[in-house]
């Protein structure tokens, strides 16, 4: 086990930035990259889904702004 101090280097010496991040669950493509079309793919997906969302809400609030009520009919004539 790895102490707080010491770090992870690679054959280079350098350090090891691809175990750092495989170990943040980070998700790697093939290369060991980041896998950024993973994540912007992910990014389109949320976006839409809260864009769904407020639309939703929006005209939630615009149809409750124009709620008419219709007067009540009186029986008494």
């Amino acid at each position: 086990m790895m102490s707080t101090y010491e770090l992870k280097l690679d054959a280079k010496g350098n350090i090891d930035t691809q175990y750092y991040l495989s170990q943040s669950g980070v998700k790697l493509n093939s290369n060991g990259n980041v896998d950024t079309e993973y994540y912007v793919e992910l990014s389109k997906q949320l976006r839409y889904e809260y864009m769904a969302e407020l639309g939703a809400a929006l005209k939630a609030k615009i149809k409750s702004l124009f709620r008419v009520e219709l007067p009540k009919l009186s029986s008494s004539h």
